[in-house]
């Protein structure tokens, strides 16, 4: 979702990872690196 103001920046972002992806012995650690990555390009991320 595009910032009404900032149209050049998201606001939210979702990701939709299945059972079968968090089954897998690397999701953790793949779950990190893509969170610093995302943070590193400005995202903020919460996870609920």
């Amino acid at each position: 979702m595009l910032h009404p103001n900032h149209p050049e920046k998201y606001i939210l972002g979702i990701e939709c990872d299945g059972a079968m992806y968090h089954s897998l012995p690397s999701a953790k650690e793949r779950d990190v690196y893509r969170q610093k990555f995302l943070e590193t390009n400005g995202w903020k991320i919460t996870r609920i």
